[in-house]
């Protein structure tokens, strides 16, 4: 063996070896490089793993580098820890990798809501009222996130809405068509690579104008749906949801398993403009609600009791007018999370900034009771951020969209935060920012957190055509 390696090596050309230097693509190779590579047609490929394989390399060399595919950045390890390779050593700086659909269109506005569920996602469309809506399915495949499938309805139509709500539980995906005239719910159920529609769900008590299907969420066995506009008991616009249960499979018309409203519900509320729904409890927001001060906004959450839904609290921020509490909800576990993205927040003085709750339900939900924490932006007080316009909490993260914030010269570029749980603390991780510095981008319109993944809407991107945005923050 050792004779025929120099052989081996010498019919390898183009490779040259002179002085202990070795020199791909050149004959004379650089007198300070043991190795040195000549091309003008092609690059080095390093060994290419995600983050979870990158930290069970055992001891690794000082210098080593891979190329974490999570991360999409090179990581270089020196002698101590991981570094990634950018202009800082934070790895809090390391920017999330962005994506488009396959045939996307000016003024389809991507990522108007998007959820997330272990390695897949889901996103949808601003209703358009000259287009049929859709929605795509993303996965990440090997750590690098692609389109899967692109979702339609079976009877969509010009105007339906179709994507202005967007819900994920791993194999399941529910799309909200909450269009003015006739709402619907549309479950989508995963075979393989295949994205095939199961069932379309209604209120079988609804009317026009209800916007059944302007807001949905999807926990297992369970599904929920917004119709936030519902007349109820006389009271214009003061809106309901409905529980959805899947016993056998889900059914096209089939009947809803609850109907739940706010026990203290009044005309204009909007009750059901936001939900979420996870394992037995669900979350609705009224930014509308009126208890105190005209649009304070409340967000009410309900507990599953065999096939009844009780309410078990409602939940308020800042007692004052125009706070819109409840615009944005997500709960998981004994957590939720609540954005008020038209706050003026007391420690600013520039204006309105929006802010965010953590409510933890641990010890029982109770009407009334206290925050566990209070989150603000990082914008440097910033003007109309409309920080809270979206929300969401996973396990011990919470991500939190300013789609409004104003960078330098750039209105409206927009920008998330991230936080994680220490305790009963709620700690600033990092912000998470659009680096094309586009004006008008809307980055953080809707977001989505799960597990260590984080999926992010910037739908006013390239021209209206909306964009996607993904983070790993293992």
């Amino acid at each position: 063996m050792k004779q025929l390696l120099p052989l081996l090596l010498l019919s390898m050309m183009p490779f040259f070896c002179l002085c202990q230097r070795i020199g791909i693509g050149t004959t004379s190779p650089n007198p300070s490089a043991i190795l040195d590579m000549n091309s003008d047609n092609k690059g080095m490929l390093m060994p290419r793993m995600t983050t979870a394989q990158r930290k069970t390399i055992a001891t690794p060399a000082q210098g080593l580098m891979v190329f974490d595919i999570d991360k999409s950045a090179i990581y270089l390890y020196d002698g101590t820890k991981w570094v990634p390779m950018l202009f800082s050593a934070n790895e809090n700086l390391v920017p999330p990798v962005t994506r488009q659909a396959s045939d996307a269109v000016t003024g389809n506005y991507l990522g108007h809501s998007v959820g997330i569920s272990g390695d897949y996602a889901v996103v949808g469309l601003q209703p358009n009222a000259n287009a049929v809506g859709a929605a795509y399915i993303f996965f990440r495949n090997a750590g690098v996130w692609q389109q899967q499938a692109k979702l339609i309805a079976s009877d969509g139509f010009t105007g339906n809405c179709f994507g202005v709500s967007v819900g994920i539980s791993g194999n399941e995906v529910i799309v909200g068509a909450g269009n003015s005239s006739n709402g619907k719910a549309y479950v989508f159920s995963r075979s393989g690579t295949n994205w095939t529609e199961t069932a379309k769900l209604s209120a079988n008590d609804g009317a026009p104008g209800d916007h059944f299907g302007h807001s949905v969420s999807i926990s297992g066995n369970y599904a929920i749906v917004g119709a936030p506009y519902q007349t109820v008991s006389g009271n214009a616009n003061q809106g309901s949801a409905y529980i959805f249960f899947r016993n056998t499979g889900w059914i096209t018309g089939q009947a809803h398993q609850a109907r739940l409203l706010a026990p203290d519900g009044a005309i204009g509320d909007i009750f059901g403009k936001a939900v979420s729904i996870s394992g037995d409890y669900a979350i609705i927001g009224a930014p509308a609600d009126d208890a105190e001060y005209s649009n304070q906004g409340a967000a009410y959450v309900y507990g599953r009791v065999g096939g009844n839904w009780p309410n078990l609290a409602k939940l308020k921020g800042l007692l004052s007018p125009n706070r819109w509490f409840g615009s944005s909800v997500s709960i998981s576990g004994d957590y939720a999370i609540v954005g008020a993205p038209y706050e003026l927040v007391p420690i600013y003085e520039s204006g309105v900034t929006g802010s965010a709750y953590i409510f933890y339900g641990g010890a029982g939900w109770s009407t009334g009771q206290s925050p566990q924490a209070t989150l603000f932006s990082s914008n440097n007080n910033t003007l109309n951020d409309r920080f809270g316009s979206g929300v969401h909490i996973s396990g011990d993260y919470a991500i939190v969209g300013a789609w409004s914030y104003d960078s330098p010269g750039n209105l409206d570029q927009g920008n998330a935060c991230l936080y994680k749980r220490n305790g009963t603390s709620w700690l600033f991780v990092r912000r998470v920012d659009d680096n094309s510095g586009e004006t008008g981008g809307l980055f953080g319109w809707s977001v989505g957190i799960s597990g260590f993944n984080v999926v992010i809407g910037a739908t006013g991107k390239n021209a209206g055509k909306g964009e996607l945005h993904f983070l790993n923050v293992e």
